[in-house]
């Protein structure tokens, strides 16, 4: 029983952070970051 308890708790959960995840997300395009992610990604296996 309490393990059914927290994968209740634990999708309600995710639920809540999806929503909020997708509530809070930028409205712009996001062309303009590609250049800013490809050298924060080379940045980081470069070390």
């Amino acid at each position: 029983m309490l393990a059914f308890v927290v994968f209740v708790r634990n999708l309600v959960l995710a639920a809540v952070l999806a929503w909020l995840g997708l509530e809070f997300t930028p409205e712009h395009d996001e062309a303009q970051d590609t250049s800013r992610q490809n050298v924060a990604v080379s940045a980081l296996l470069a070390r």
